[in-house]
């Protein structure tokens, strides 16, 4: 709402939490767990369970499927998230990606001429990706509990 002065009160506000950072990706799981775990709960009645599971068997697949969930939109939202002052990036891969905090919360990794993207940024997401891909490997609960698709 605009203040008496004619200016945005929410422009100056600071964030409502303060900024977060995770040292590796332990930390960023288990932030993940905490924000979307009942996430991938709520799905298994809708999803169902696998002829001769029951829906408790389902219940550590369905919390996995919420942290997976979780690190999708972290993933997806590099860029918003950093226009905002939130890192969700695990600071260990940054760094290995020769990178740090600040060059991709200012948005020193992106071009803002021509758009491109540092070899060193699209390393680390690609990276990132590949590390938490359901795609490059079976998960232990393929089969158990959750009905899921062959891949």
């Amino acid at each position: 709402r605009p203040s008496d002065a004619g200016g945005d009160d929410d422009a100056a506000a600071p964030p409502p939490f303060p900024p977060r950072t995770f040292a590796d990706w332990p930390s960023l799981r288990e932030y993940c767990y905490d924000v979307a775990g009942t996430v991938g709960l709520m799905t298994l009645p809708v999803m169902g369970v696998a002829e001769g599971y029951g829906l408790d068997d389902a219940i550590p697949p369905g919390v996995e499927l919420g942290i997976a969930l979780q690190l999708v939109n972290v993933l997806r939202d590099v860029g918003e998230d950093a226009k905002r002052g939130r890192l969700y990036l695990p600071l260990d891969a940054v760094h290995a990606a020769g990178l740090t905090a600040e060059e991709i919360l200012s948005g020193a990794v992106v071009n803002a001429v021509d758009g491109s993207v540092d070899a060193r940024y699209a390393t680390l997401i690609e990276g990132e990706i590949q590390a938490r891909s359901f795609s490059s490997h079976r998960s232990p609960y393929d089969r158990v509990g959750v009905v899921n698709a062959d891949p």
